[in-house]
Order: C-alpha cells, then structure tokens, then sequence
C-alpha cells in the first residue's frame, strides 16, 4: 500500500484510491502495459511520471514524492502525442 503525507491521507483513503483505479479503466479500458517512467527533481519534491498505455488511450499518472519519501500528490495527464517533424519536399537539406 502507498505510503501517503498527511494531507493525501486526509484526501484518499485506500478505498477511495480503489475506487478512482476503478474509474480511470471505466473510461479508458484496462491498463495494457506500462510504457515508460522517468522522474525529475524540483524543490525538494520528486515527480515520477509513469506513461501508461491503457486499451483506448495513453496517460502520464504523476505521483510526487516529498522530502521523506511519502506521497504528497497523485494526478493523471494526457499524454502528449508524439510528432516527428518531416520537412517539406520544397526543403533542401544542402542549403
């Protein structure tokens, strides 16, 4: 069970985390498979965003971590889209 600071575990118990779980695949599906995690730093917090793939789309859940190692945020995040730029044919890469 997650370990959360004082202020999620007044927001979020573990039935109603259960229960938001239980939400999230109401909408999206099932989750298929977990497609990446990276974290970052930012005063004295630590974010970890885990790229999600569910049956009919992709989300970033973000968890923040503080100080002492405990939960102190928990939110969901489209993902963003992934565009590779292509130049147009008119572009010439000698130029």
């Amino acid at each position: 069970m997650p370990q959360f600071d004082s202020m999620m575990t007044s927001l979020m118990d573990t039935t109603t985390l259960q229960q938001t779980w239980e939400r999230i695949q109401q909408s999206t599906g099932p989750l298929q498979r977990i497609s990446g995690v990276r974290t970052d730093s930012q005063s004295g917090y630590v974010f970890a965003y885990v790229l999600c793939q569910f049956e009919k789309t992709e989300l970033n859940i973000k968890v923040v971590y503080n100080k002492a190692g405990l939960i102190a945020g928990f939110f969901l995040e489209q993902a963003k889209a992934s565009v590779q730029y292509t130049s147009a044919p008119y572009i010439k890469g000698d130029a």
